[in-house]
């Protein structure tokens, strides 16, 4: 039994007091606990078997189950099924059983009398705080369904800006992990049956060869001690970058700074950004505490540091686009469209019109990309191939030309051993 930090995770079944069959997974330090939890949920528990090699139950919403479970109760909810009865139907929508568990377990609370926001907030894995904290405000205000739509639409847009990264990385991603596959193949494969047949025949290696050889041998001899030194340096790396704000901060300083990378995540964090602040503020959530959601969800500390920076400005009397100019982050075109949003009094559009600016920048720049990167990849594997079979196949050469030689040598001995 894998024993990490006191705790556990359950895969449970069970069935409901209404007789439905659930199932999903908890948290606990042992099997009683798990099982006593579930209890007091009012389930009658079948089966609980603890899971291997895990450190945290799985999501069970996965962004397009939940955009789904989003638009569906606000398509319920405008139809005038109140929130209870759509929530039921909610619950034979999906054939995932653990989701149809998840719905259960809210509507189970909202029946009890708790409202909706207050019963996502149980689940802060499948619910961000962005997602919960709007929820709440379109219950207390009257207006849930409009902020369902709104939140549907910006989880979508969420998802087609990452699909799109995604998209366009996975070439070059490919080309350049097949380009490592075959050279490590070459490397530990091929160059060790050159190598028998070099000392066989006793040659003298070219550098390219020489150079190639010891590079094999190294590996061969140190695979696993190799191995283990990577391994050691990503998950040191993966803690330090967790748990260090200022190792965090220096990586996305390079990440930003990097020439062509760079420009790609400073025109997601701002598409995001835009797309995000103008959902909140189209709900009616006030300017500072729109920003404050937003800072609650922000992974970039460095636009996590020019946002606090420009709360507080706002919050000293300044406008946003003031705030934005003063923070140096936010490129020009941002600050004046946001400025003639203001004067205007059509911020929400001035905010739209900046997400879909850099939402375009972003399919221009992987076109782009695409367009630039596929013969330098190709090229790039095709060099490698070629610096191999150069350097497997110069000392042969040498060898093939000494073969004349021999031949003839061997004629002269047998002339000479026929005169004698």
């Amino acid at each position: 039994m894998l024993y990490l930090f006191n705790r556990f995770v359950y895969r449970w079944y069970g069935v409901s007091e209404d007789g439905t069959q659930l199932q999903g997974e908890i948290l606990a330090p042992n099997l009683s606990i798990a099982t006593a939890h579930l209890l007091e949920l009012g389930i009658q528990v079948n089966r609980v078997n603890v899971r291997f090699f895990t450190l945290r139950p799985k999501k069970i919403l996965t962004p397009r189950v939940r955009i789904q479970f989003t638009e569906q109760l606000s398509d319920l909810i405008r139809s005038g099924i109140s929130l209870s009865g759509s929530l039921k139907a909610l619950e034979t929508a999906f054939a995932d059983e653990q989701a149809r568990t998840l719905i259960w377990f809210i509507r189970r609370h909202v029946e009890s009398g708790q409202s909706i926001g207050n019963v996502l907030h149980f689940f802060p894995r499948e619910f961000n705080l962005t997602y919960r904290q709007l929820i709440e405000i379109g219950e207390t205000s009257g207006q849930l369904e409009k902020v369902l739509v709104r939140l549907a639409d910006l989880e979508k847009k969420k998802i087609l800006l990452i699909n799109k990264i995604k998209k366009a990385s996975f070439y070059p991603v490919l080309v350049l992990g097949l380009s490592l596959l075959i050279t490590l193949f070459l490397i530990i494969g091929i160059v060790p049956k050159f190598i028998e047949i070099f000392n066989q025949a006793k040659l003298t290696l070219p550098f390219a060869t020489l150079l190639l050889v010891n590079t094999s041998n190294f590996l061969m001899n140190h695979m696993v001690m190799i191995s283990l030194g990577l391994l050691c340096s990503v998950g040191v790396c993966g803690y330090f970058f967790h748990t260090s704000a200022e190792i965090k901060k220096l990586i996305w300083k390079y990440f930003l700074a990097f020439p062509w990378f760079g420009n790609l995540i400073k025109y997601f964090f701002l598409s995001r950004l835009s797309y995000g602040l103008s959902t909140l503020l189209q709900v009616g959530i006030p300017l500072t505490q729109a920003i404050e959601i937003l800072l609650t969800n922000m992974a970039n500390p460095l636009y996590l540091e020019a946002f606090a920076t420009l709360l507080n400005l706002i919050k000293q009397g300044d406008s946003l686009s003031q705030a934005l100019r003063s923070s140096g982050l936010f490129p020009d075109f941002m600050v004046y469209t946001v400025k003639i949003g203001e004067e205007s009094s059509l911020i929400v559009p001035a905010l739209l019109k900046i997400a879909n600016f850099y939402e375009a920048e972003i399919d221009r720049f992987m076109d782009g990309i695409s367009i630039f990167l596929e013969p330098v990849l190709m090229i790039i594997l095709g060099l490698i191939i070629s610096i191999f079979m150069v350097a497997l196949y110069l000392p042969i050469f040498s060898l093939g030309g000494a073969i004349p030689f021999a031949n003839e040598d061997a004629k002269f001995f047998e002339k000479v051993s026929a005169i004698n």
